[in-house]
């Protein structure tokens, strides 16, 4: 079947893949392997569809996906990325809204090779919109850490993407859920606080009033003399005390 790549067209054998054998199935939060082994399927399959998503050419992705919709259970890149992993590191949420009909929750909750969700990547990364696209179809993403323990809040606040913060933190319950834990609180209040966000610091020791008592926090303060505008407007020494 010819499908159009913007110069041409390229010949793609849809193969199915094999199911025949349950023992092939993955645990229920990683991805199918069985298109990795360098085979007709890999190269049918696997490789038109990671180009397909990387240079936007959706119309063949979605050329592949509407025959194969459970092909969005499967990994397809060697380091575990399933489509919707390659997906929401791109800027189409119109795209990621499409596989995302193709997904049922517990689809949204596969690990990459990482040990990441697809919220991981996207805390990441920053594009709110995306993010929301997903926990509208799925709230526990924001709960399940990474394969390093953090949950998307902790790795939108390390990477200090302020708006991506803002909404995780509203969230999450303001990190009430039973995932959380003193120690983890503690270490987003840190991280914001180490990538400036003031604002959302100084909500978050509003709201939990016990990370105050943060030594690490009065320190990191303390070398940040070009932050005192925002200090001032946030005044966190006012509430943190050792």
């Amino acid at each position: 079947m010819n499908i159009p790549n913007g110069n041409g067209h390229h010949q793609i054998n849809i193969v199915n893949a094999s199911h025949s054998q349950p023992s092939q199935l993955s645990p229920s939060n990683i991805p199918r392997r069985d298109l990795l082994d360098g085979g007709e399927n890999y190269k049918a399959i696997c490789v038109p569809l990671y180009k397909a998503i990387t240079t936007n050419d959706f119309e063949a992705a979605k050329f592949i996906l509407d025959k194969r919709p459970e092909l969005v259970q499967f990994s397809i890149t060697e380091s575990g990325e399933t489509i919707i992993h390659v997906a929401v590191l791109g800027k189409s949420c119109l795209f990621v809204k499409y596989l995302m009909s193709l997904m049922t929750k517990k689809d949204l909750e596969l690990l990459n090779g990482n040990g990441e969700t697809t919220l991981c990547l996207v805390a990441r990364t920053g594009n709110v919109e995306i993010a929301k696209t997903l926990v509208e179809k799925n709230e526990g993403l924001i709960d399940i850490p990474n394969s390093q323990g953090k949950m998307p809040f902790q790795v939108a606040a390390l990477y200090g993407r302020h708006d991506m913060v803002e909404y995780l933190y509203s969230s999450s319950q303001k990190m009430n859920g039973q995932f959380w834990t003193h120690q983890n609180r503690s270490s987003v209040f840190e991280n914001c606080v180490e990538a400036n966000l003031f604002d959302v610091a100084f909500q978050i020791v509003s709201d939990l009033p016990e990370l105050a008592i943060n030594r690490s926090v009065l320190r990191s303060l303390a070398r940040k003399t070009h932050a005192c505008l925002p200090i001032k407007r946030y005044p966190l020494y006012e509430v943190i005390y050792f």
